[in-house]
């Protein structure tokens, strides 16, 4: 008999607790797929990685479709997140 547990959380952290059980199941194994998910990139390889200029890119980042990190000179994106906007933007 499998033990059963009650778990009180909150809608964010369900989601990515039942994401990270997917992925799981799907890919294999999680700490690959986390260190890719946390890759930061600069402006520079970011606009590289979504195949245009910096200008361009910048320009997407102001419409809000890219997502951006930090502030002031330290900005970053997540590989990730720069993969799934190209997706959901094509």
């Amino acid at each position: 008999m499998e033990k059963q547990f009650i778990y009180i959380t909150d809608e964010k952290t369900l989601e990515r607790k039942i994401e990270s059980s997917i992925r799981k199941v799907l890919i294999g194994d999680d700490q690959r797929n986390s260190d890719f998910e946390n890759d930061k990139l600069s402006i520079a390889k970011a606009a590289k990685l979504a195949g245009m200029s910096v200008p361009t890119f910048n320009k997407r980042v102001e419409n809000g479709i890219f997502r951006k990190h930090g502030t002031g000179r330290k900005i970053f994106f997540l590989k990730s997140e720069i993969i799934e906007d190209l997706k959901n933007n094509a």
